[in-house]
């Protein structure tokens, strides 16, 4: 098959390109030339050679503004192709990076704001454990004085009224009991209201997915926050609930305590409590900044919550801080009675109706007579119809007095603790026999010691 082929090439190449002679005379003489079948080949494919490339020459010779024009319009084509597709490519990057920036701020912003609120709820706990911290050692130094007290005789009852004080000295007046202490005429005063109703015991991704599962971490931590906030609020609140009513059964507004609190601790009366910082600076509200100004500080929004438990655990520190003032025991620790009540009653002296500004305390001669609560001596000397009389700053607003006094035992500007000895019981000035007057002041007004009294048996028992 294949010597068939062959033999068909040859006979094609003999037929087309036969053996040719060229002759060429000159000089009378003949020459020739043979061109063979393969040089007459070369030949042919010389020749189209050379004209084809004679073609292409004049073609672009003539065509050649068209095919610049042409080349030029494709490469425009091409480059705008490129170009467009570069824009395309750089609005997807940009697109992007975008993406991937908003994602960055995005998670900043949440870790930011997670920090902030966890050293938000660092600081409100600590002064949460501070607040319960002082309100246990509160509640522990008035369950010792009360374990403590004899109070075998039912003369010794704690509590007494004035309503409940006056009919027991109009039986006792005819045996001339130990009592005295300035008086003022009634002059259509009311008597001291009765206590208040007992109340219950409250003291106490690719990287979409990646993305997608950090958000998911960051909601996780937030949720736990919020959780946590959750529980410290109803704890402050139920705390906070408790010392109300404590308060309350004093007689005292609790919102003018807080209020005289706040003063105080305001203008530096107070000294640091333990777990706060010292903290000031001008008050700027939070909401009177725009969101530049928030991402500025690194300041994250309002979060209700903790605003609320913030309010929360403030007001429980700032009934903490008034109640360690409050006195709420006797300035007693041995057997005694109540022989005269605060509020209405007959005047020892003159038989009339008067008004009693404390309460009169009977026991032994030179009784040693305790503070009532931590303080400063403001007044150590003998007054008027109060004998020797001690009056304790113990800050917020209250303030003691001790009167008839055997002997005085503090010094003005002394610092006092609970239970310290500041005298001895006697029967000096306005007295008839030997007795401690004692009165509780707040901001100025005289209060009824009954009721702190009270309160204080409301913390024991509680």
């Amino acid at each position: 098959m294949t010597t068939h082929r062959v033999a068909s090439v040859r006979r094609f190449f003999q037929n087309h390109f036969p053996e040719r002679q060229l002759y060429h005379r000159s000089n009378g003489q003949v020459k020739f030339v043979v061109l063979s079948a393969p040089a007459q080949i070369i030949l042919l494919f010389l020749s189209l050679g050379f004209f084809g490339w004679v073609a292409y020459a004049s073609v672009n010779v003539v065509f050649k503004d068209q095919i610049i024009a042409a080349k030029e319009k494709h490469f425009s084509t091409m480059q705008a192709a490129y170009e467009t597709r570069i824009a395309e490519m750089q609005a997807s990057l940009d697109e992007i990076h975008s993406a991937l920036v908003t994602t960055q701020d995005r998670f900043n912003t949440a870790a930011s704001d997670l920090e902030e609120r966890h050293r938000q709820l660092a600081e409100i706990f600590k002064k949460h454990e501070a607040a319960l911290h002082d309100l246990g050692a509160v509640k522990t130094r008035v369950a010792q004085y009360y374990r403590t007290i004899d109070t075998k005789d039912d003369g010794n009852r704690l509590v007494m009224t004035g309503d409940e004080a006056e009919p027991q000295l109009r039986a006792s007046r005819a045996v001339a009991d130990n009592i005295g202490g300035p008086s003022a005429p009634l002059e259509d005063r009311d008597s001291t209201a009765v206590l208040g109703a007992a109340v219950s015991k409250s003291l106490p991704v690719p990287l979409a997915t990646q993305s997608r599962g950090i958000a998911t971490r960051f909601g996780t931590l937030e949720a736990a926050q919020q959780s946590m906030i959750s529980e410290l609020d109803n704890a402050a609140g139920q705390a906070t609930s408790g010392l109300e009513k404590i308060v309350s059964i004093t007689g005292l507004s609790v919102d003018r305590v807080l209020e005289q609190v706040r003063e105080d601790e305001g203008e530096g009366k107070v000294a640091s409590r333990p777990g706060m910082e010292g903290q000031g600076g001008p008050y700027v509200p939070l909401d009177t900044l725009g969101n530049l100004a928030r991402k500025l500080v690194h300041a994250p929004a309002p979060d209700p919550a903790l605003d609320h438990l913030q309010s929360t655990v403030d007001r429980l520190a700032g009934l903490e801080a008034a109640l360690s003032v409050i006195p709420l025991v006797v300035p007693l620790n041995t057997e005694f009675h109540v022989a005269s009540g605060f509020g209405r009653r007959v005047d020892p002296f003159t038989g009339a109706p008067a008004f009693h500004y404390g309460l009169d305390f009977v026991a032994p001669y030179q009784t040693p007579i305790l503070a009532t609560s931590d303080g400063v001596v403001t007044l150590a000397q003998r007054q008027g119809p109060y004998g020797n009389l001690v009056e304790i700053d113990h800050g917020h607003g209250i303030r003691t007095r001790y009167g008839h006094l055997y002997r005085i035992d503090v010094k003005v500007g002394q610092t006092v603790k609970f239970h310290q000895q500041v005298g001895l019981l006697g029967s000096t000035g306005r007295s008839t026999g030997p007795h401690v007057h004692y009165e509780i002041r707040f901001n100025g007004t005289l209060r009824d010691p009954a009721r702190f009294l009270e309160a204080g048996r409301y913390v024991f028992q509680g």
